[in-house]
C-alpha cells in the first residue's frame, strides 16, 4: 500500500511533520476519514508547539 506512516497523533518520524488524509499509511480515503486526522493533527501540533507533553483537551476549562 504505501502513504507516510504517522502515529496515533498523526506525527512523522520527521521532528516537526504530521500527515494527514490520503497521504497517510490507511486503506480509508473518505473525507471524514481526513477531517478527523485533521482535527487530530491538530491538537497534536498545539502540544508541540506549546512543549506540552499531554494533548490539552478543549472541554476542560481549568
Amino acid at each position: 500500500m504505501g502513504g507516510v506512516i504517522v502515529d496515533d497523533f498523526m506525527s512523522t518520524n520527521s521532528d516537526g511533520v504530521w500527515a494527514i488524509g490520503d497521504i497517510r499509511n490507511t486503506p480509508f480515503k473518505q473525507a471524514v476519514v481526513a477531517a478527523s486526522d485533521g482535527c487530530i493533527a491538530a491538537m497534536s501540533i498545539d502540544r508541540y508547539l506549546n512543549s506540552r507533553k499531554n494533548i490539552r483537551v478543549d472541554w476542560i476549562h481549568s
